[in-house]
């Protein structure tokens, strides 16, 4: 098989092959240095309180939405309560001789 002379074919496939390797390292060193950088690093961290260990942040996060949750049940607990003596109040009064009572 002849190949035929192309504008850009003069190399042979060896050392195109060679040359695109070399570039494509080129490239990952660059990312690679890009990705290591001060700049990129300093952006990726995450501030979190040195005083406190990461696990004991869930914790607390998990314990106060629990009991935050549970203080809204406590406070619908409680108005239901505060109606059921508001209405036992209203029949007492009605069972009282002489009311007037309308149906």
């Amino acid at each position: 098989m002849v190949r035929l002379k192309v504008a850009g074919n003069e190399m042979p496939p060896r050392q195109v092959r060679a040359r695109d390797f070399k570039r494509d390292e080129k490239i990952a060193e660059l990312a690679k240095e890009i990705r290591e950088s001060k700049k990129a690093s300093s952006s990726r961290r995450v501030p979190i309180d040195p005083t406190i260990p990461s696990l004991k942040c869930g914790v607390c996060t998990a314990v106060n939405s629990f009991l935050a949750s549970h203080d809204v049940d406590r406070m619908v607990a409680a108005s239901i309560v505060a109606e059921t003596r508001a209405s036992e109040h209203n029949e007492n009064q009605n069972d009282n001789p002489g009311t007037i009572v309308e149906f």
